[in-house]
């Protein structure tokens, strides 16, 4: 996942006349750095609250995790794994999280809808 979103930001930047000036906000800023990382043309980047536990305010995610994230994915239970990560790595109430699905579901419903005559 990682690799094919890093060949997106390549093609993007590799499209530029000029160097990029790169804005990745939460894993968008890992992605960033990763493609600064792997040489990619960049001048500057601007980083918004990446997802990196660099202090120890909070344990670190358990190993399993991952583990189970992998498990929801490849079952494909996508809204099960975002669900998962969403309450037990970054820590939003269930109760948020039923209401960003409502949202969600509700945008996806508007967005296919036909347009009125």
């Amino acid at each position: 996942m990682v690799e094919r979103e890093v060949e997106g930001l390549t093609a993007l930047v590799d499209g530029a006349s000029e160097s990029a000036f790169v804005y990745g906000m939460s894993s968008g800023a890992v992605l960033a750095l990763e493609a600064a990382n792997r040489g990619l043309n960049i001048m500057k980047l601007a980083l918004y609250e990446p997802p990196f536990i660099v202090e120890s305010s909070r344990p670190p995610i358990p190993e399993e995790h991952l583990t189970r994230l992998d498990e929801s994915i490849s079952s494909d239970r996508r809204g099960n794994a975002v669900e998962f990560f969403t309450t037990d790595a970054v820590g939003v109430s269930p109760e948020a999280v039923a209401q960003m699905r409502t949202v969600i579901s509700g945008c996806r419903a508007t967005a296919v809808d036909p347009a009125p005559i």
